[in-house]
């Protein structure tokens, strides 16, 4: 026998770029307070809309009372933390429920003895059964299946793009920007002056895709077209003033930005080295001057690693040193988005070959778990020594700052994210361990540092691999035999990943 049991949280205040965080975070906490309990269950799944998080799965074989099961949802959420910084009440994931409610087939749980209700506006639904609720919240335009949110936006999008005669290329970090910030996520199309499509069509996808956050529509041949496709809540569809100030919003934007970017090639090179060199960023050490140098060396030691040629070498040499003085100029303080984009325009204006160019451009990808890859071997080294770099610069300042790197920040989880998709996706037999001793060294070396690296190095190795478990779990929900792999191959992390892909666990060991 077994018997279905859904469980939503309300959720408010926490924003939506962590509910992945705290879903996984969740996932974790639910599959190990079952195995507590020893309650057998199968199909574990959390889905999350937004202000709301469902926990949906089977007992089976056992009859369990209503009132443990009600302990057992409070004690799972009391284990859950959320390591961001800076949020806006804690970093417990119970400081941000409205309220807990669930069912088990077409019984009621009683949650009312949790005080997590708080005057709000967010539309409550009371669930009766599971059936009924799937259907309540679809007619109040909730869809709360993550993959049903993304087929419905994709499904219409790719309709209203061949409708204007053209196509969608890989926007698929942003779709997935858009099924956690909203219900259910409607596409509508925008357009811009055609006369726009003069300016270089890398700085206009970035400040529409990154920027204004909508996904340009492209030809056949894959030119850009004067189109886009911005997404709204379908309640919103007929907001006919809501959806024109959105579009003024988005076209007074571009408009904006591109009329400043050209006073970037007005300067010489030599007054952006200088500025490196004078130039810090919030909450890391050293300045970008001295990150150039890092990056220099650690990209030549990757590429020895990974056994690449001496013209490779060279290219990423190259890039490595002019890839951060874009960060300097004007437009890219007041938009970071753009950083590389400046990079590989002003690199390209000045002669520069297209490999380092396209290096400077692509060394900031993947930004999210969900991007695509650099494109060249020298753009792919780049972006793993500079992901590297980021997160032990970022260690190194919380140790040398007294704060706990327990609190980490949405930008090093993204880097940490980066790193694990191009040493995957690449198939690079690299050792974790050695390359975050290297990276330290530099510090060491050119920065004339007195560091406590075997501590450190812990700490980054373990930041690392608990992002890879969290990235890998995804696909495969078992964190039981991941573990047991790493335990095998705990500087490996592309063996560890073939070895769970292939199934093969070695149980009998």
């Amino acid at each position: 026998m077994k018997r279905e049991i859904l469980i939503e949280l309300g959720i408010e205040g926490l924003p939506y770029n962590l509910y992945d965080v705290a879903v996984n975070s969740l996932f974790e906490s639910v599959r190990r307070r079952l195995k507590d309990y020893k309650i057998q269950f199968k199909d574990l799944k959390i889905n999350y809309s937004k202000n709301r998080i469902l926990i949906n799965f089977y007992f089976l074989d056992s009859e369990y009372n209503k009132g443990d099961i009600v302990n057992f949802v409070k004690n799972t959420i009391e284990k859950v933390f959320i390591p961001i910084r800076g949020l806006k009440r804690s970093n417990r994931l119970g400081d941000y429920i409205l309220w807990v409610q669930g069912v088990i087939d077409q019984q009621s749980l009683d949650f009312s003895n949790l005080e997590f209700h708080r005057d709000t506006k967010v539309p409550f639904y009371k669930m009766k059964d599971t059936k009924s609720y799937r259907e309540e919240l679809s007619d109040n335009n909730i869809i709360f299946e993550n993959k049903k949110r993304k087929e419905y936006f994709l499904q219409k999008s790719n309709k209203l793009a061949k409708e204007h005669g053209g196509e969608i290329h890989h926007v698929d970090y942003l779709i997935e920007k858009f099924i956690a910030e909203f219900n259910l996520p409607h596409p509508i199309v925008g357009d811009f002056n055609k006369e726009l499509l003069e300016f270089p069509k890398e700085l206009v996808i970035s400040i529409l895709i990154d920027i204004c956050n909508v996904v340009p529509l492209f030809t056949d041949r894959g030119q850009l077209m004067p189109y886009y496709i911005y997404c709204i809540e379908k309640v919103q569809k007929e907001d006919e003033e809501f959806q024109k100030n959105k579009l003024k919003t988005i076209n007074d934007k571009l408009s904006e930005i591109l009329s400043e970017w050209k006073l970037v090639l007005n300067r010489d090179y030599e007054i952006y080295s200088e500025r490196m060199k004078e130039t810090k960023l919030p909450e890391r050490v050293g300045t970008l001057f001295d990150k150039s140098k890092r990056l220099m060396d650690l990209s030549v030691i990757i590429g020895d690693y990974l056994l690449v040629g001496d013209e490779t070498k060279d290219n990423v040499k190259e890039a490595a040193e002019i890839s951060k003085f874009d960060l300097t100029t004007k437009i890219v303080i007041d938009y970071p988005q753009l950083k590389g984009v400046i990079g590989f325009l002003y690199s390209k204006n000045k002669g520069n070959n297209d490999i380092i160019s396209t290096a400077i451009k692509s060394h900031y990808k993947p930004k999210y778990f969900h991007d695509t890859m650099p494109s060249t071997t020298t753009g792919k080294i780049l972006s793993l020594a500079d992901k590297l770099d980021e997160i032990t610069n970022w260690f190194i300042y919380s140790k040398l700052n007294d704060s706990t790197s327990e609190y980490q920040t949405s930008e090093i989880r993204r880097y940490a994210s980066g790193i694990i998709k191009l040493i995957i996706q690449n198939k690079w037999s690299l050792n974790i361990s050695t390359l975050i001793d290297d990276n330290l060294y530099l510090y060491i070396k050119n920065g004339n540092m007195v560091l406590d690296t075997p501590e450190l190095k812990t700490e980054i190795y373990n930041f690392i691999i608990s992002k890879f478990r969290e990235d890998v779990v995804k696909n495969y929900n078992d964190y039981c035999k991941l573990d047991m792999l790493l335990g095998k191959n705990p500087n490996n992390i592309l063996e560890t990943y073939e070895k769970l892909s292939e199934g093969d666990t070695d149980e009998r060991e």
